[in-house]
């Protein structure tokens, strides 16, 4: 498995057209990690790493550490899709749709000092 993790990484580099510094320069790691990582050498891959490789590969996670073959071109079709089958679900399934939504989204805009969603009614979507 380390060995197709590896694989999965030196070719969607090579396809990114980057070379090992520009990777551990846009995934802010070093480059002998990157190195260590293609090559295979690590037992125990870290998580944060390989969460920082993909992004910098601009895969997912799931991609890179399991060949995930989903084509996450189309995330926004699939949550629009989401969104309309939303309005269908009973109301309290609805709210916690929309809990769980917004819980995932503060997480996200936490991280980047942003918080847009305190002024934001999620009823307001569903109930058009």
């Amino acid at each position: 498995m380390l060995q197709e993790i590896a694989e999965r990484i030196r070719l969607r580099r090579i396809k990114k057209g980057y070379s090992q510094p520009q990777l551990a320069i846009k995934s802010g790691i070093t480059k002998s990690i990157v190195s260590r990582y293609e090559s295979g050498q690590l037992k125990d891959p870290s998580v944060i790493i390989l969460d920082k490789l993909a992004k910098a590969l601009e895969v997912s996670s799931s991609w890179l550490c399991f060949g995930d073959q989903t084509d996450y071109s189309k995330d926004d079709e699939a949550l629009e899709t989401c969104f309309s089958e939303c309005k269908t679900l009973p109301i309290k399934e609805k709210r916690f749709v929309i809990e769980s939504m917004r819980r995932v989204i503060q997480l996200h805009l936490m991280k980047k000092g942003s918080n847009f969603l305190n002024s934001y009614d999620s009823q307001d979507y569903f109930t058009s």
